[in-house]
């Protein structure tokens, strides 16, 4: 019997485990740079509404599906991240970084005259109802290490019920937007409670994980919301829930930070990514019957026929060592699947596009999964056939 160490060493997979996404950069009407890095292996595009004007974020979803017109390759998912109910502070004079040092005091106002002329003895917040946890109008806070204050950044109150709704006006307004352009992925922000999932579709994760179809961790606000000790055990225990979901996870905040100014990461990131990733793994015992066998004859991929991207979806939930490819003939579900009447046909041709791609090898087993009958919800078929073009015609594809 082939092991997962059996399969790695043979050297014939070239495919990335994991999903690479990007936030949107600096605007611009030429999609090259985009392009570049959906080469290199980029499967999804996040949108941060936080930030941005419509026409800027309407530029970055035309240069993805630009950018997938001109040359043949990986679909690009487009995901939105909305605001949310989160504090922010208000806009520097001059929009610069302000300097602050240790023991310092900065005065903190609700007033509007600050929103756009924050220094470092007067920040603006944009939370009208923090009179209501202080009595004070204004609130004093001393600085308790040296750093820097830019605009817009976001605000904490730990242990505070902040009293924002989880879908703001703002938010139902770039949702209309993010439908309107059919992007493919919402990651809410701040969610507190299931209910605040299902009006856009770490109180009560296990509630919150009923009604999400995947999970992003985001440390930096996790970090401020419990100590900071705490922050990579609450990571881990997140990440495992997710994985006995079977619901994507996500891993967000200071991943290589350092690459921002430098070409190569610390050891301390190159260890931190590492650990998120062994997170991901899933005992062998609750693996579907298609990754077992996938694992027992040593295959070079597994090939699912799928409407939905469901199956496809399930699949990878187990985490195969060899690629998994879903040809359907609804191209609205490519990008989905990327946080996953002419059977035979569709078969080879997926055989023949995993051969090109060069992750897949001559000769090598596949595991075929797919369905008696067409339509969503019926895969319940398994098989195991050669990447060979003798026996599936594949010259002819």
């Amino acid at each position: 019997m082939a092991t997962a160490m059996d399969h790695l060493v043979t050297g014939t997979s070239k495919i990335s485990w994991l999903a690479n996404l990007n936030t949107e950069f600096k605007p611009t009407k030429n999609y090259r740079p985009l392009n570049k890095l959906r080469v290199a292996g980029l499967n999804v595009v996040r949108m941060n509404f936080s930030h941005g004007s419509y026409e800027y974020h309407q530029s970055v979803i035309d240069n993805a599906r630009e950018a997938e017109k001109v040359q043949a390759g990986r679909q690009l998912a487009i995901a939105l991240d909305t605001k949310g109910p989160e504090i922010r502070t208000g806009n520097t004079a001059g929009d610069v970084d302000i300097p602050i040092s240790a023991g310092s005091e900065i005065k903190h106002y609700t007033d509007d005259k600050y929103a756009t002329a924050c220094d470092d003895q007067n920040m603006y917040v944009d939370y009208k109802n923090i009179t209501k946890i202080v009595d004070e109008k204004t609130i004093r806070c001393r600085a308790r290490n040296n750093g820097k204050i830019s605009s817009k950044k976001g605000v904490n109150l730990p242990n505070t019920d902040v009293d924002l709704p989880a879908l703001s006006e703002k938010d139902q307004a770039d949702l209309r937007f993010g439908v309107k352009n059919n992007v493919d992925m919402v990651f809410a922000s701040f969610i507190r409670r299931g209910e605040d999932i299902k009006s856009i579709r770490l109180n009560n994760f296990p509630d919150i994980l009923k009604e999400t179809d995947g999970v992003m961790v985001a440390r930096g606000d996790l970090g401020i919301e419990i100590p900071a000790a705490e922050v990579f055990a609450a990571q881990k225990k997140m990440i495992a829930m997710c994985n006995m979901a079977g619901k994507p996870v996500i891993c967000a905040t200071q991943m290589l930070e350092s690459m921002i100014y430098n070409p190569r990461p610390t050891r301390a990131e190159i260890s931190d990514v590492g650990n998120a990733v062994t997170d991901v793994s899933v005992v062998e015992s609750c693996a579907m019957a298609a990754v077992r066998a996938s694992l027992d004859i040593n295959a070079g991929a597994i090939i699912v026929l799928s409407t939905s991207g469901e199956s496809a979806r399930l699949l990878s939930k187990y985490r195969p060592v060899c690629p998994i490819f879903m040809v359907t003939e609804m191209p609205a579900h490519f990008s989905k699947v990327n946080w996953q009447e002419d059977v035979d046909r569709r078969i080879k041709w997926g055989i023949a596009e995993a051969l090109k791609l060069k992750v897949l090898a001559q000769g090598e087993s596949v595991v075929v999964v797919q369905g008696w009958k067409g339509g969503m919800g019926n895969t319940n078929t398994l098989r195991v056939i050669k990447a060979e073009p003798e026996n599936l015609g594949l010259e002819q594809v």
